[in-house]
């Protein structure tokens, strides 16, 4: 490295190093095995281009160059002077990366060798426990439940697991094992009669307990209801994790049926694109795990906003940002390169799609829920526009958690339900063309709607009596059911309903509406409420 050169090291995401509080957190030093060697920190130079490296801390040599056999040694979290040491995100992860960029020259033109990484586990603490299971069963059917014990933020933990008891509405069925692993699956259980189910979890000292998911078995299901994330990251392009980490958390720990990595275009070059095609195939398996190809079209609000892009098929062709700058451009590259049936395209509302603008033969769905907020009116803005699409929910998690994201988002992010008769690629991607689809806040809540017996996202003939039935089983006692036409509320009922009593203690929630309502914006904006004493 020659004298003016220097290193980069990204602030941000996990760790932030930092130079000037000794005593402080990720207090960094850097040393080089070269006495007359010394790296100053000063100022950016260069023109540095990944999202990861938007900021940084920046190390110029001086005093002299360095020559083969030189060492330099960064101690992240250097304690010698009181710093605690390094504070790593509470989110676990198979692959936390430290990113550093060797400029050699110091002409602002960084190397980017491979990055130093560490594994992040869960505490060794059980503060929750929950379950997991097939929202639709046939009567007789042998399924899974996933039993997950898990730390403060809901990472699976690393402590020793307690004895627990596990109760089928409330009624005894078995026992798991003190000792047993954080995610333990309980295979072969079938239940003999039609109805509604919900297992519980107890411990042994009743300290801790939990629920899962409705179940809904009956005798002949014409569809089942499978649960997806439409969008999440690993490290291919700000967030963290490989690719393997992220498909098996999706499927190992999220329980989910069917997944998609949707790396940003932006900064994916074709060997990462490559690579997500192998992973996706990969982790594909007919009938138990869907994965699904797809990527996100980075395409800033001014011309288009953010779309995410699925594809039928691994080998397709993707069309980055750097190929069409505009969202027009993208429906038009797209169409040249694959039958529009064949791709599916859904835009998101925090760097907002431009509901003025929709291909009806792709663009078929809009995320209204995800890490960032709730949404629903961007999905009533295309509505609203006369386009038909429909809806699902997603996280954006970047920490290698999709479709569990825990404490570590904004709020706990979202989850996409597709009915379908089975868990193929085929039918998954069909299902979510065909708008059968409905969005939550990534609670398992089982929706059954038809409109004069046709079922959700389908087109039928006019009427002039309208006969709207609707079955919902969830997580917790239903506390309001809302039926919304033209953006309107025209039926609503309350199912939780308490006479207050003259000395109550009471929660109170509070919304505030994201809905932009001056032309095509983002909705970023902050609101602060601290109460009142």
């Amino acid at each position: 490295m020659a004298e003016g050169g220097g290193l980069l090291l990204t602030v941000g995401r996990g760790s932030s190093p930092q130079v000037t509080d000794a005593a402080g957190d990720d207090f960094v030093t850097i040393r080089s095995s070269n006495p007359a060697a010394r790296f100053e920190v000063e100022k950016d130079w260069g023109q540095w281009t990944g999202f990861i490296t938007r900021q940084t801390l920046n190390f110029r040599l001086r005093g002299t160059s360095l020559k083969k056999g030189d060492t330099v040694t960064i101690r992240y979290g250097d304690t010698s002077k009181g710093s605690k040491g390094v504070k790593l995100q509470p989110a676990s992860n198979d692959q936390v990366f430290f990113p550093i960029h060797l400029d050699m020259e110091g002409k602002g033109f960084p190397m980017t060798p491979p990055w130093p990484s560490v594994v992040v586990l869960g505490a060794a603490e059980i503060q929750y426990v929950n379950a997991v299971a097939p929202s639709v069963v046939r009567t007789g059917e042998s399924f899974a439940l996933a039993v997950r014990s898990e730390d403060r933020v809901k990472n699976l933990s690393s402590a020793t697991t307690p004895e627990y008891q596990v109760l089928l509405n409330n009624q005894p069925l078995k026992n798991i094992s003190a000792g047993s692993p954080a995610m333990n699956v309980l295979a072969g259980l079938k239940i003999d009669k039609p109805g509604v189910y919900r297992f519980q979890i107890r411990s042994a000292d009743g300290k801790l307990s939990g629920q899962s998911n409705p179940i809904l078995v009956e005798d002949n299901p014409s569809n089942r209801i499978y649960w997806g994330e439409t969008h999440g990251h690993s490290g291919f392009s700000e967030g963290y994790g490989s690719a393997d980490g992220y498909f098996r958390f999706g499927r190992d720990v999220a329980r989910l049926d069917f997944l998609t990595l949707s790396e940003h275009d932006l900064w994916m070059d074709d060997f990462e694109w490559k690579t997500m095609q192998e992973a996706t195939r990969r982790y594909l398996s007919p009938g138990k795990f869907t994965t699904i190809l797809g990527y996100e079209w980075t395409g800033s609000n001014p011309i288009g906003g953010h779309h995410n892009v699925f594809f039928s098929s691994t080998e397709a062709r993707r069309a980055p940002l750097q190929e069409t700058v505009d969202l027009d451009e993208l429906y038009k590259k797209l169409r040249s390169l694959h039958d529009p049936k064949e791709v599916l395209i859904i835009p998101h509302a925090h760097q907002s799609g431009d509901w003025n603008r929709n291909d009806a033969d792709m663009e078929r769905l809009a995320e209204i829920q995800s890490g960032h907020g709730t949404f629903e009116y961007f999905g009533n803005k295309y509505l609203q526009n006369g386009f038909e699409v429909g809806f699902v929910g997603a996280s954006d998690n970047h920490n290698g958690h999709p479709g569990y994201s825990g404490m570590g988002n904004r709020q706990l992010g979202g989850l996409a339900a597709v009915m379908a008769p089975r868990n193929t690629s085929e039918e998954v991607f069909k299902g979510l063309r065909n708008r059968m689809t409905y969005a939550t806040t990534g609670e398992r809540i089982i929706l059954d709607v038809d409109l004069n017996g046709v079922k959700m996202g389908q087109r039928q003939a006019g009427a002039n009596e309208r006969k709207l039935r609707a079955r919902v089983h969830g997580t917790e006692p239903i506390d309001t059911i809302d039926v919304i036409k033209n953006g309107k509320v025209v039926y609503s009922r309350r199912y939780l309903e308490t006479r207050i009593q003259p000395r109550v203690w009471v929660q109170v929630k509070l919304e505030a509406p994201a809905e932009v309502f001056n032309g095509h914006k983002n909705p970023r904006q902050a609101r602060i409420w601290r109460g009142l004493d």
